[in-house]
């Protein structure tokens, strides 16, 4: 089995969290709602103040998920209030998506919400495919609330995760 520790995302890694938001839509572009092209072009300003939202204090988290100078995955935790967080951008390299390190990511995205308030309210965006399956087991449940992506016709799903 892999090595693995879970960190979050540092004050100063800017140029980390646009590599791996890049290498993952180049690898995986229908996993995403933005499209590589867009992404492509924001300013590293856009990064920078990104990476200071995910590390400001009782803010939103990255998540990453490494082992010794390797980088498994990734996901977002955000926090939009008091009470209510959505998770997101998960992303696990290809060749160790079998090795349940989406599930761990998942499931540490859950820990950090219930930490952070008692009863948290979590919810993602999951594409209308097997994700939605993936979800599915790890508690969450599809909301009667869909989007369409105007530029493919992808649609996707809102799910929630049931805390009891």
């Amino acid at each position: 089995s892999t090595e693995y520790s879970i960190r979050f995302l540092k004050e100063n890694e800017w140029e980390l969290l646009k590599d791996l938001r890049l290498e993952a839509l180049s690898c995986d572009p229908e996993a995403f709602w933005d499209t590589l092209e867009e992404t492509t072009n924001f300013e590293d300003e856009y990064w920078f103040n990104l990476s200071q939202e995910l590390t400001k204090k009782s803010g939103s988290r990255m998540f990453i998920c490494e082992n010794a100078k390797t980088i498994i995955g990734f996901v977002y935790g955000i926090r939009k209030d008091e009470s209510n967080f959505s998770l997101g951008g998960l992303w696990i390299t290809p060749k160790l998506r079998a090795d349940g390190f989406g599930k761990i990511l998942v499931q540490e995205v859950i820990k950090w919400a219930m930490k952070e308030t008692p009863a948290p309210i979590l919810k993602i965006w999951s594409p209308k495919d097997s994700t939605t399956n993936f979800y599915s087991k790890l508690g969450f449940l599809q909301l009667n609330n869909e989007k369409k992506n105007p530029v493919d016709g992808r649609k996707i799903v809102e799910m929630e995760y049931e805390l009891f």
